[in-house]
């Protein structure tokens, strides 16, 4: 067969591909809840000044549905995927949302591997992904994130609120914010950044954890690891009372006295004491990993 011929015959048997471009607009409650719901792609929101929600974007060409539903104060926003379909495999087989939703809205996200990006968003976020990466604001309301095998960052700018970030296997990040943070992962690495920590737990398995914080008089943080090392740089003239506690780790305190050994017979060791008032409480405790405390002048 010629090859001309062979060539125009298999481009001619394959599917044509043609995205649907999507987009929708109903009136919303100004602190209404928003549901949205997606496999695959992206999902952005972005909070705005107008009793509105509107949705725009693309649905790949693989038989994808947008679910839209305004009903009271809820607004439901879902892609339906065919059962037919491997969602995973398939590049063709995914819906990329743009959705703009009132600023004070109550937002609840899932996905499996689309990314979620909020901004602007004022009102309360529940945010979960399987392997897509999280990227989302803080503004007074609580905020959780849970993630598999993705990243997740929550930032603000130094307003008060509630974080929860939880991950597996990727890194939980969160900078910006005061008030009460949690922040947790099995391999992956936690990192927090925050001026004034009301109340703050950071977990890990294997993974490090390092934060840069600064206390009040009623501060207190938990920071518990397996094997995964601990940095603890604090803002300079912390007061606060130290527990740290290590079984086979080494202890690097670059303000306060050398850590003790707790036992002639076993590898472990304990670094216990105050500076100024000790209103504030930091507990330290990890397995094989080491631990450094320094304040932001490193004496």
């Amino acid at each position: 067969m010629n090859a001309r011929i062979f060539l125009v015959l298999t481009l001619l048997g394959l599917p044509a591909y043609a995205v649907e471009k999507i987009e929708e607009r109903a009136d919303a409650d100004p602190r209404g809840e928003v549901e949205v719901s997606n496999t695959a792609g992206n999902v952005t929101v972005t909070g705005w000044d107008r009793s509105e929600v509107e949705v725009t974007g693309e649905l790949g060409d693989s038989g994808e549905r947008l679910e839209f539903v305004p009903e009271g104060k809820h607004t439901l926003i879902k892609v339906i995927y065919p059962r037919d379909r491997d969602h995973h495999g398939d590049r063709h087989t995914y819906a990329d949302l743009d959705i703009r939703i009132p600023e004070q809205s109550r937002l609840e996200v899932t996905t499996v591997s689309a990314d979620i990006t909020v901004s602007g968003v004022t009102g309360a976020q529940s945010l979960g992904t399987v392997s897509g990466t999280v990227v989302a604001p803080v503004a007074g309301e609580r905020v959780e994130v849970r993630t598999v095998s993705g990243d997740a960052r929550v930032t603000g700018n130094g307003s008060e609120g509630d974080v929860r970030v939880q991950a597996v296997s990727g890194d939980a990040i969160v900078k910006g914010v005061r008030g009460e943070i949690s922040a947790a992962s099995v391999s992956g690495d936690v990192e927090v950044e925050a001026q004034q920590a009301a109340r703050l737990t950071a977990q890990s398995v294997s993974g490090n954890v390092d934060l840069a914080i600064g206390l009040t008089e009623a501060s207190h943080v938990e920071v518990d690891t397996v094997s995964g090392e601990v940095v603890l740089d604090l803002e300079d003239g912390s007061d606060a009372e130290y527990v740290i506690e290590t079984f086979s780790g080494d202890i690097d305190n670059c303000f306060g006295p050398e850590p003790q050994r707790t036992s002639q017979y076993a590898p472990g060791s304990e670094l216990r004491f105050s500076t100024g008032s000790g209103s504030a409480q930091v507990r330290v405790n990890t397995l094989s990993g080491g631990v450094e405390l320094c304040d932001e002048n490193g004496d």
